[in-house]
């Protein structure tokens, strides 16, 4: 059939597989196995995924369904958060651990591709060349990754089951439930200049960083 129909992503991955790694590509990837090795690293990572899923994320509804609760019976405004959501967002949740392992185990897939955003933001082509990468270069992004992607998927099917609790549509309590496990997991892309209107501290943050 010809190149008819094939998607960006999959005509970025053709060409990747035409073109070998150049020497900036496989210094990027050992700088980068290098940052990742320590294995503080990767307990911090464990931790700080842990406890977003755990307490912050659920805590944050709370807070949020108490002062909703308050503006509607004081002023009368419309309920946007319901104590509900927290048992459901729980549930969800912990049902989605064995997809969650399965999510984790495809990290490893030799197609797999691995997410730093603050390498090569945005750049489709970079992001599909590194399945060229030689596996010694990858395996310990890759289990930085493959972590991200396990607690990724539990959050998401947490916020989604949430959402649906209160009537949000499916398609939007998908999505919003998809961005919603990327930014608590630090996974969203970085914004110095304030594309996505994440707000100028968090911007001066990224541009600093």
């Amino acid at each position: 059939m010809g190149s008819y129909g094939i998607g960006p992503a999959r005509l970025m991955g053709v060409i990747a597989e035409k073109l070998p790694p150049t020497v900036s590509e496989l210094f990027d990837s050992y700088r980068y196995q290098n940052i990742l090795s320590n294995p503080l690293t990767h307990l911090r990572n464990l931790w700080g995924n842990t406890f977003q899923f755990v307490f912050a994320k659920p805590l944050t509804k709370t807070v949020q369904a108490g002062a909703d609760l308050i503006g509607s019976t004081v002023f009368g405004k419309e309920r946007q958060h319901y104590f509900k959501e927290i048992p459901e967002y729980y549930k969800a949740a912990f049902n989605s651990v064995p997809l969650a392992a399965h999510a984790f185990m495809d990290a490893f897939k030799p197609n797999a591709t691995i997410n730093h955003p603050d390498f090569h933001s945005g750049d489709m082509l970079r992001t599909v060349r590194q399945q060229q990468i030689p596996r010694g270069l990858r395996l310990v992004p890759q289990l930085l990754e493959a972590g991200d992607r396990f607690f990724s998927t539990i959050i998401e099917n947490g916020e989604y089951a949430a959402l649906r609790s209160k009537g949000v549509a499916d398609d939007v309590a998908h999505q919003q439930a998809k961005e919603t496990a990327q930014k608590w997991l630090f996974r969203n892309e970085i914004d110095p200049t304030n594309k996505t209107g994440q707000g100028y501290v968090l911007s001066g943050y990224d541009r600093a960083t």
